[in-house]
């Protein structure tokens, strides 16, 4: 019994995700009325804007492929483990690959609460399409466990018995 409790299943795969999606919505939200009602936190002169500009545009060009190459990376042979370790491993890696590009977007959001610079907040929304744009759907999960989803489910599996006439 305490096997069936440790299987990550599904549903909290895609939990996990949306958690880390809503954090996101909520901060971007919570930020872009902040710049709209009362201006930037910060007094920051443009060179120090153009610096985290810079900064803000290399941290995904950097983060995110690292991030995409660790979640492959312990994805590679998936196929030929169990389907409990399949969600396991596969779990791991949604989280390597959310966290590199939710890093990212709360970084330019908080450049944006500094700076009051809009091309953050683009580039912010630009990291939250990417997190919905890998949101392990049913298709996502099948393709990238390299697996029939039937196998991965948590319902019991369905027997057909043709009665013998």
């Amino acid at each position: 019994m305490i096997h069936f409790f440790n299987r990550p299943s599904l549903k909290s795969i895609r939990l996990i995700y949306c958690g880390l999606i809503l954090g996101l919505v909520l901060f971007s939200t919570m930020s872009f009325s902040l710049i709209h009602s009362s201006g930037a936190i910060g007094n920051l002169p443009p060179k120090i804007t153009f610096y985290l500009l810079i900064v803000a545009n290399l941290l995904p060009a950097i983060a995110i492929p690292t991030g995409l190459f660790v979640a492959r990376k312990r994805l590679c042979g998936i196929e030929k483990t169990a389907s409990d370790e399949k969600l396991r491993q596969f779990q791991s890696a949604m989280i390597v690959r959310a966290a590199t590009i939710e890093g990212s977007g709360y970084f330019m959001l908080a450049c944006f609460a500094l700076t009051g610079h809009h091309a953050f907040f683009l580039e912010a929304l630009a990291m939250l399409a990417l997190q919905i744009y890998f949101f392990p759907g049913n298709t996502r999960i099948a393709r990238e466990l390299k697996s029939d989803l039937c196998d991965l489910s948590d319902a019991p599996k369905m027997e057909t018995k043709i009665p013998n006439i």
